[in-house]
C-alpha cells in the first residue's frame, strides 16, 4: 500500500457491507429491556427444588432412586393419611424420580 486512498479503497472494497439499524430501534429495544426487573444477587436461578425431591435424593444414597422415591411417596402419604393404591404410588413415584432425574448435579453419584 503506497498511500492512505489505497488502503482505504482496499478495505472497503473486502469489507462486509453493514447494515444499518435505525436509532429507534435501537431506542425501542433498550426501554424494552430496561422494563425487565434485575434478578438480584441473591435470588437463585429456575424454580425451588421440591422437599420431596431432596428426600428422594438423601434415601437415594444407600439404594436405587426408584425405591426411595417409592418409600417418600409412601412415607408422605401415611402423613398425610391418604390410603393409596399400588398404580397411584407407581404413578406418584415415577413423577418424583423423573424430578430427581432432571435436577441431578453430574457429581452425584448414580
Amino acid at each position: 500500500m503506497a498511500d492512505q486512498t489505497a488502503r482505504d479503497q482496499f478495505q472497503q472494497a473486502r469489507a462486509p457491507c453493514p447494515k444499518r439499524v435505525p436509532w429507534w430501534a435501537i431506542d425501542w429495544a433498550v426501554a424494552i429491556l430496561e422494563t425487565i426487573p434485575d434478578r438480584g444477587k441473591g435470588r437463585p436461578l429456575g424454580r425451588p427444588v421440591n422437599p420431596l425431591v431432596k428426600e428422594v435424593e438423601m434415601f437415594a444414597t444407600g439404594s436405587r432412586i426408584a425405591e426411595a422415591a417409592k418409600f417418600v411417596v409412601r412415607k408422605e402419604a401415611a402423613r398425610k393419611g391418604e390410603q393409596l393404591e399400588d398404580d397411584e404410588i407407581k404413578a406418584r413415584a415415577d413423577r418424583l424420580a423423573r424430578e430427581v432425574y432432571r435436577n441431578r448435579k453430574r457429581d452425584m453419584p448414580k
